[in-house]
């Protein structure tokens, strides 16, 4: 339990800092679980992938998916089965 507030305090404060970060303006397509058509959840998985590549956050919010196991969403720039593979 340490590690997820840990790991989320840091993620909040990189935001904060921020001010304003690609997730906030369109968080929808960072959960493309949520949506019911295939093709509607390829397309909002590559829109949020391309929305990370240009945030300043980028590392911190793949650290703290890691760090709390995230298993759902684009953290990062990576899906739940590509943070699985990280480290490996």
């Amino acid at each position: 339990m340490r590690n997820y507030r840990q790991a989320q305090a840091k993620l909040i404060h990189a935001i904060e800092k921020e001010e304003v970060v690609p997730c906030q303006e369109l968080p929808d397509v960072f959960f493309p679980e949520d949506w019911p058509d295939a093709q509607m959840r390829r397309r909002a998985t590559q829109v949020a992938k391309n929305l990370c590549d240009s945030c300043p956050i980028k590392f911190q919010c793949l650290q703290a998916a890691l760090e709390n196991q995230e298993g759902y969403g684009i953290w990062g720039g990576l899906t739940p089965k590509e943070r699985g593979n990280v480290g490996r």
